[in-house]
């Protein structure tokens, strides 16, 4: 590739880094992500599960209190199971994490739960890593290693495999 080449290629990744970081919201980048991000959210307790109680406890233990995100639920309680389900998402520009209602339930075990809410709160502190065509990647090699700093990371994601069918099914 002729430096001339070069240069134009990384002019074109510096525009389009630019105007993605600095012109266009984040949840504008993905028309799914515009549509969930715009469901109502319920931000009372759960009956099982108190969000915002696991929230506060993993921002003291892991976090130092550094965090001011708020937590709740979305989207409907499903009947019937499902072929693909988003558990959960944490929206940059509400300082907001959503955790998906089919999950306030008692077949979900806690520690899973505190994955979860740790997972979409590491979003919030991990900035985002873009591939050489301006792709944003939500779950690169930094975001991995900083997630794994979950004491129970290893239990979470082994149960999350083991358990796929239970978290594809409604109430």
């Amino acid at each position: 590739m002729s430096l001339l080449k070069f240069l134009g290629y990384l002019h074109k990744l510096l525009r389009q880094s630019l105007y993605r970081h600095h012109l266009m919201p984040a949840s504008t980048t993905s028309k799914k992500f515009l549509l969930r991000s715009a469901l109502p959210v319920d931000f009372s307790r759960g009956e099982v599960y108190d969000l915002q109680e696991i929230y506060q406890d993993l921002n003291r233990r892991l976090f130092k209190n550094a965090l001011n995100l708020r937590i709740g639920w979305f989207g409907r309680t499903r009947s019937g199971r499902a072929r693909k389900v988003v558990l959960g998402s944490f929206h940059e520009d509400e300082q907001l994490i959503r955790i998906h209602k089919s999950l306030d339930r008692k077949e979900i075990p806690r520690f899973f739960m505190e994955y979860l809410v740790y997972h979409e709160m590491a979003h919030s502190v991990v900035p985002r890593e873009y591939s050489l065509s301006g792709r944003t990647i939500f779950h690169g090699k930094k975001f991995k290693e900083y997630e794994q700093r979950f004491p129970l990371y290893e239990r979470a994601v082994a149960w999350e495999k083991a358990h796929i069918k239970v978290l594809l099914q409604g109430k």
